[in-house]
């Protein structure tokens, strides 16, 4: 679901390899969007900005977290996930599953996230038989689960494709004050016009495979494009350095905005 630099765990290299559990996500300061599960929704509604994006497999619903700054919005500096709720594909990093050349799917952790036995939080990868860790194992198999859920999701996006809801979505953010609005590309939507022309047939239909309560909710939650702007305001206050004695004025972060009115989220 969600791709990061990782090393297949088998015994060649890594049999004497250990990994930290510790969340830090530093890793995912550059991602602007995060993969979601449509069995999420009650969870991100509210706290997360919701998008779809279109790939090999179709169109994937996301939740956004960063809008044109180039920062994760979610992300601190120290790897603390600034929010209640991780998204489900964020809950098994430091694991994931990849698709080796033949095909076949194998369990990989984060490169960054290995250490040395004796380090401080160190887990062992393998048991004294060789075998995988038992807290490997649970992840390994939470993260076959979430691969089972995340197809399913997959599937029941394609239905909301093939009644045609989903539709480009021309995000603008005005990054510097009195610049002209930049597009935010890649981003898609639902379209309520199209869910209101539906017949009774198609919205039971919608509603039968799960889809009809996400694909109103997608909208609504674009309302909440305040979050993001709050964000930016809150990484500012808590990223700037303090004045320095001298007077002097200290370097503000990319992302800082000093009046809400530098950012323009139009439609």
């Amino acid at each position: 679901m969600i791709s990061f630099p990782n090393t297949p765990v088998s015994h060649d290299g890594l049999i004497d390899k250990y990994y930290l559990e510790t969340p830090d996500f530093k890793s995912f300061l550059k991602t602007s969007s995060v993969p979601v599960l449509i069995n999420e929704l009650s969870s991100v509604l509210g706290q997360y900005v919701l998008a779809f994006e279109k790939g090999d497999q179709g169109f994937t619903p996301v939740v956004l977290t960063d809008v044109g700054f180039n920062r994760n919005l979610y992300v601190s500096r120290d790897g603390r996930w600034l929010c209640r709720y991780l998204p489900a594909c964020l809950q098994t990093y430091p694991f994931t599953l990849q698709k080796t050349d033949t095909g076949e799917t194998v369990l990989g952790v984060a490169d960054d996230r290995l250490v040395p036995e004796g380090q401080d939080g160190a887990l062992a990868l393998f048991n004294a038989e060789g075998e995988l860790s038992k807290s490997v194992q649970k992840y390994q198999t939470n993260l076959e689960t979430l691969e089972k859920a995340y197809q399913s999701t997959l599937d029941r996006t394609r239905i909301l494709s093939d009644e045609g809801l989903i539709v480009d979505w021309p995000l603008r953010v005005r990054l510097q004050k009195n610049e002209d609005p930049v597009p935010i590309d890649g981003l898609y939507r639902i379209d309520p016009a199209k869910i209101v022309a539906l017949t009774g047939s198609k919205l039971e239909h919608l509603k039968n495979h799960g889809v009809l309560t996400f694909a109103l909710s997608q909208p609504m939650s674009m309302q909440h494009v305040s979050i993001l702007m709050n964000r930016v305001a809150y990484l500012m206050r808590q990223e700037t350095p303090p004045k320095t004695t001298t007077g002097a004025v200290p370097k503000k972060p990319s992302f800082d905005l000093s009046d809400d009115d530098m950012i323009d989220f139009s439609l």
